[in-house]
């Protein structure tokens, strides 16, 4: 047998080799050739466990040639084993309508499909609110009771209203929920309280987002905070924000709140006259 011959033997039959599958998904013609990913996921879908996906955009993107290659990763793979999907950057604001509505039932296919969830990452994804809960839906109805860290930091086109209502009760259903990484405006007080009500003593990260922080900027109350760092003793809390704050020193002190137990401050602020004199003191004053 020839060392090439062994070789590919090994390969073919090392499950543990392909457990995670990683791959990058480009909307340009000349990259990710559909022969490796069809044969990745004809020969190797059924090992995977975790399945991560990273899209790559040119400046201007309409994403059809990406849709096509979520239809066959999705579709084509052998994914009944997959327990953590991850998916980053993918980005929908530019795409059409048609593009977008390819993906979302590429999704919801296979996750009513797969076997439940313990992982679901989709950061930037920028679903329109229709596709956006579709998904969501799926992935909540299948892994309600499996699920045990959801990230989804601007999920939706940015300045859409989300229905908080509705996210608040499938949040609240997930009886395995110990890692959140959301946007702080999908939050409400009243979400924050029945997120401390249902992960009692169990949600040990929470990493909250914001891209656009104004004075005017709605406050969860101290109290709701309060009633959850109770409830959650353990929980490490992360900030992250990242894009556009008027008048920082005011906005920003205003939505960290100082009962947070923070461990991690992230700030990336796209202006020149940002003094961060202020905001660091309030960051010293109760994180440090």
């Amino acid at each position: 047998m020839s060392v090439c011959t062994s070789w590919k033997c090994l390969i073919l039959n090392s499950p543990s080799l392909w457990r995670v599958q990683t791959f990058d998904l480009y909307c340009s013609s000349g990259s990710t050739r559909k022969v490796d990913l069809l044969f990745c996921a004809q020969n190797f879908g059924r090992h995977c466990r975790t399945l991560s996906l990273t899209c790559r955009h040119p400046g201007k993107h309409e994403c059809k040639i990406m849709a096509i290659r979520f239809k066959l990763v999705l579709e084509g793979w052998s994914a009944a084993a997959i327990t953590s999907f991850k998916v980053s950057g993918l980005r929908m604001g530019c795409t059409s309508n048609l593009v977008v509505k390819s993906i979302c039932s590429a999704m919801t296919r296979m996750f009513s499909r797969n076997r439940p969830l313990q992982v679901f990452e989709m950061p930037s994804a920028h679903w329109s609110l229709l596709e956006g809960r579709k998904v969501l839906n799926a992935v909540f109805r299948k892994s309600r009771n499996t699920l045990e860290a959801l990230s989804i930091e601007d999920y939706f086109l940015s300045g859409l209203t989300v229905n908080m209502d509705w996210l608040s009760t499938h949040l609240t259903s997930l009886t395995k929920l110990t890692k959140l990484s959301i946007n702080l405006f999908y939050l409400t007080d009243e979400s924050v309280v029945s997120l401390a009500r249902a992960r009692k003593g169990e949600l040990e990260h929470l990493s909250l987002w914001a891209n656009y922080v104004t004075p005017w900027t709605p406050r969860i109350p101290f109290e709701s905070w309060k009633c959850l760092t109770k409830a959650c003793p353990n929980m490490e809390v992360e900030f992250n924000i990242v894009g556009n704050v008027i008048k920082p020193t005011e906005s920003l002190p205003a939505i960290m709140d100082s009962v947070l137990p923070v461990a991690s401050v992230k700030i990336e602020i796209r202006r020149q006259d940002f003094r961060a004199e202020g905001v660091l003191r309030h960051i010293k004053k109760f994180y440090w």
